[in-house]
């Protein structure tokens, strides 16, 4: 039998970077020389720029005809067919549920945040994943429910995975705390300037995009974006135009990551006309753009975000079906051809999804 490397290392390494993320792992056993290239953050970087389009699914939380139950699973984008059953990497029979997806890894941790909640970091793909250190919050009145937070992504100028925690008190300061994946370590941010601690101000949506996460805050009369940058660790905040949001009933709003920035998803529902309507907002120059509107009629969608190819995910489709109870169905909606398209995904009672890259980040654990 001849050798692994009797190939030229150019071509062996362009072979091994065509292979989805599985493989590898197996491929890892054939050789020393095999299991230290797969096993480099090098490789693990190429093989995720060249596999971004190739190699992404949806992952959500849905319901199982099969099993008749509710389950988290990774779904090919093309054919909406579960391809991997995703059972939680710490064993347990517990409930999870994702707080953030970037190149392969994704951020879980309980449905109801505590404080003394566990967070991991999980690649699903190839079965790796890291237990966060647990961290002290102490609160200056512990009788009142903390609202707690977390956001999850990549900062691409330090090549480094954060998480941010945001704990909110009425009676104390709110604090913000940061874990960088490369040093497996928190810091606490220490001075907030006043109006972030506000306590007429509470927090309904958060995303992250490089490195910068974006929360969305409302005191009940104006809505306002809070940026926070995980480097500079300045809080900044952009005003949501109150003309279009307030002018008309509104349900409550979303941010979500797109195009490397962030995009506000608010619906107004126009009772004259009986329709419902879903208006975007992209982020750009501390400002907010008009992206979009979509009209989805009488029919209810609630967007959940946006896929690899900036197709806007939606819940919506709401039927009750017998002991089933609620149904509700994921439709995709194209920006450019504005066409919808029907998935034949069934959300569970948690109606998220998001988009995932199958990636070798963590592969060491």
């Amino acid at each position: 039998m001849n050798s692994p490397n009797h190939l030229p290392e150019e071509i062996l390494i362009d072979i091994l970077l065509r292979l989805p993320s599985k493989s590898l792992i197996r491929f890892r056993c054939a050789c020393k020389s095999w299991r230290d290239l797969i096993g480099s953050s090098s490789f693990a970087r190429s093989h995720l720029n060249r596999n971004v389009a190739k190699r992404s699914y949806l992952i959500a939380y849905h319901h199982s005809s099969i099993e008749r139950s509710h389950r988290h699973s990774l779904l090919s984008k093309e054919t909406f067919e579960p391809c991997l059953k995703l059972r939680h990497p710490l064993w347990t029979k517990q409930e999870f549920k994702i707080y953030g997806s970037s190149n392969g890894l994704v951020c879980i941790s309980d449905q109801e945040l505590h404080l003394s909640s566990r967070i991991c970091i999980w690649n699903p793909s190839i079965g790796k994943s890291r237990t966060l250190p647990n961290i002290e919050t102490r609160l200056l009145d512990t009788h009142h429910h903390a609202k707690i937070t977390l956001s999850f992504g990549f900062h691409p100028q330090l090549n480094d995975y954060k998480v941010v925690r945001m704990v909110r008190q009425i009676e104390s300061p709110s604090k913000v705390e940061v874990y960088t994946l490369g040093t497996d370590s928190w810091k606490r941010i220490g001075v907030t300037p006043a109006w972030f601690n506000s306590a007429s101000h509470f927090f309904v949506g958060s995303a992250f995009s490089k490195g910068i996460v974006y929360w969305l805050a409302s005191n009940g009369f104006n809505d306002t974006i809070v940026l926070f940058n995980t480097v500079s660790e300045e809080l900044q905040q952009v005003m949501v135009p109150a003309d279009d949001i307030f002018s008309k009933f509104m349900l409550q709003p979303h941010i979500e990551p797109c195009k490397d920035s962030i995009c506000l998803l608010y619906r107004p529902f126009e009772r004259e006309e009986r329709r419902y309507i879903i208006n975007l907002r992209m982020m750009k120059q501390q400002s907010l753009e008009t992206l979009h509107t979509v009209t989805s009629g009488e029919c209810f969608y609630r967007p959940l975000g946006f896929s690899i190819d900036n197709e806007l995910m939606l819940a919506g489709g709401h039927r009750y079906e017998g002991e089933r109870g609620l149904v509700i169905d994921m439709s995709l909606y194209n920006l450019e051809s504005k066409q919808l398209k029907k998935t034949g995904i069934e959300l569970a009672y948690i109606r998220y999804c998001f988009t995932y890259i199958a990636s070798l980040v963590l592969i060491d654990g």
